[in-house]
């Protein structure tokens, strides 16, 4: 999940929506840790799809004036109280699967 909200950020900030669909697949294989990162793993999704719907609704309506679309201020501020949330699930439940990925990647040769 972490690198996931690079694609949102990508998405809003630069208006370029390219990975919103691999992030979401991603999403949707992440494994099951608990219930609060189930929560966290749907709200980011929602969050992807609307970022998505907002940069094709830029594209296919430029605004005059370099204005931001509306609705960004909104998406913007769901995604900080997201960033929070997740962060502090980090910070407590999240701490016990920190070692996860390197029992899951397989092994490297040389």
């Amino acid at each position: 999940m972490r690198r996931k909200p690079e694609a949102f950020v990508v998405a809003i900030n630069d208006k370029n929506t390219s990975n919103i669909d691999s992030a979401v697949e991603n999403l949707e294989k992440a494994p099951h840790l608990d219930e609060k990162s189930d929560e966290l793993k749907e709200r980011l999704k929602l969050l992807l799809l609307r970022a998505r719907q907002s940069g094709a609704a830029a594209a296919a309506s430029p605004q005059r004036g370099g204005g931001k679309p509306v609705g960004d201020d909104e998406i913007k501020q769901d995604f900080i109280t997201w960033r929070k949330e997740y962060n502090q699930w980090l910070k407590t439940s999240g701490r016990n699967y920190s070692g996860l990925l390197q029992l899951t990647a397989p092994e490297r040769q040389k």
